[in-house]
Order: C-alpha cells, then sequence, then structure tokens
C-alpha cells in the first residue's frame, strides 16, 4: 500500500512539473562561465563549468571594411604641346629634308598658330638653301643665314651668320668665332636687319612684350629678308673682284 502511494507521489509531481510553461525555465550564464537555470520561482539549479570560444589565425573574421582611394596626379603631364609659344620652336633644314617638319605653303600674314608659323618657317627654309635654321618663341627670333664672304681673302666661304631679335626689338649678330679671318660687313648687316625689324615690331616692342605666332612669322620674313639682300650684295662683290683679278 505505501508503495502505490509513493508511486502516485511521483505521478503528481510529473504531471505538476508537466504542466508549468516554457517561459518558465531560464537560464543566464556568468562572465565566470557558471550557468545558473531557474525552473519557475522555487526551483534552481546550478551548474559550474567553464566556456570559452576563440577565433585565430586565418579563422579570425573581419567584418570591419576599409577603403583607401589614393589618386596621384603629381605624375608629368605635358600641358604645353605645340600651342605654347614661350617653347622655343626651331627648325633646321635638316628637319625639312628629312620630312619631320612639313612645308605648307602658307604666307606670314596668315600665320595664326605655332602649326602654322613651323609650317611657314619649314617653307621658307625648303625654298632658301642659304637659310640655315630659324629659332623663334615668344621672347625671342633668331635666323641663322649662310653669308658669302673671302676666308684671307682667297677663298669663297658661307659664314653661318645668326641675326637674333628679342621681343622688345634689340638685334645682335653673331658668326663662328674664325670668322674674323673671312671679310664680312656686319655693320651693315645689322642696321639692315635692325631696320626690318623695326618695321614689324613699331611702337608696340617693349621689354616685357610677348611676340604673337604672326609676330614671330613676319620677324622671320623680315630678318631673312635682310640677311638674303646682304649675301647677294656680298656675292656680287666678290664676283666682282675676282672678275677685276683677273
Amino acid at each position: 500500500m505505501s508503495k502505490i502511494k509513493g508511486v502516485l507521489a511521483g505521478i503528481s509531481a510529473l504531471a505538476f512539473l508537466a504542466a508549468l510553461p516554457v517561459s518558465a525555465l531560464t537560464v543566464s550564464t556568468a562572465a565566470a562561465g557558471n550557468a545558473d537555470a531557474s525552473v519557475g520561482s522555487g526551483v534552481s539549479a546550478v551548474v559550474q563549468g567553464s566556456s570559452s570560444s576563440s577565433v585565430s589565425g586565418s579563422d579570425q573574421v573581419n567584418t570591419g571594411a576599409t577603403s583607401n582611394t589614393n589618386t596621384n596626379t603629381s605624375g608629368n603631364v605635358n600641358v604645353s604641346g605645340t600651342t605654347d609659344l614661350s617653347v622655343p620652336l626651331v627648325i633646321t633644314q635638316d628637319d625639312v629634308s628629312g620630312g619631320s617638319v612639313q612645308a605648307t605653303g602658307v604666307s606670314a600674314g596668315s600665320v595664326q598658330t605655332k602649326d602654322d608659323l613651323s609650317g611657314y618657317i619649314a617653307t621658307q627654309l625648303k625654298a632658301d638653301a642659304n637659310l640655315s635654321s630659324v629659332d623663334t618663341a615668344s621672347d625671342h627670333v633668331a635666323v641663322t643665314y649662310k653669308e658669302p664672304a673671302k676666308f684671307l681673302g682667297l677663298f669663297s666661304v658661307g659664314v653661318n651668320t645668326t641675326a637674333t631679335t628679342d621681343a622688345s626689338g634689340n638685334v645682335s649678330i653673331t658668326q663662328p668665332w674664325w670668322s674674323f679671318l673671312a671679310a664680312t660687313d656686319n655693320t651693315s648687316l645689322q642696321a639692315s636687319v635692325q631696320s626690318n625689324v623695326n618695321t614689324v615690331l613699331g611702337t608696340s616692342a617693349s621689354a616685357n612684350a610677348q611676340l604673337t605666332a604672326s609676330q614671330q612669322a613676319r620677324l622671320v620674313s623680315a630678318i631673312e629678308t635682310a640677311m638674303a639682300a646682304s649675301a647677294n650684295a656680298s656675292a656680287t662683290a666678290n664676283a666682282s673682284g675676282n672678275v677685276n683679278a683677273q
């Protein structure tokens, strides 16, 4: 009889536990790893233990995201090209004969851009074999022309003579170091070039002047004209001297 009462008491206890709501079972985890389980408000149990988890090495997961965009704009960029008049434009007979610069047939009065200027200078070099080279920029124009002369008064030679003007209209004449051995009239040549330069620049010349492409072309023409006239006069004088000597 006592056994039957014990079984019935056990069955009653089980029925009571089964009737408890699920929400009555809570589990909290302490920092030390202890798990405190409470069943309802009257039943509790403490479970001793520890639990740790770590992610290391290649198993680590980084959920942060960074973005670093570095745009380098400090590289060398050529912004001048062929349109920057401050960059000297130097063209020689070799450039024209080699085809690196093309003659366009444009006239000095039609030049508006640096490309026009290049084509004009090439045209002049192609037309006159005595015109050796042209060096021009916004602050100067230099024309090198082969002037005839007598070396030691006996031998006919060509002296590469350079007439240069700055943007202010100041003209200078330079020749190779050995030119003192050749009879040349640089005084007359400089006066002739200066006169033609003054005609082009007029009263617009100043210390801070910047030559336009059009002005550069007209100065090349003016200087070349003066130098060609001087060369022709020298050639005529030399020929006359040869005839008289015979």
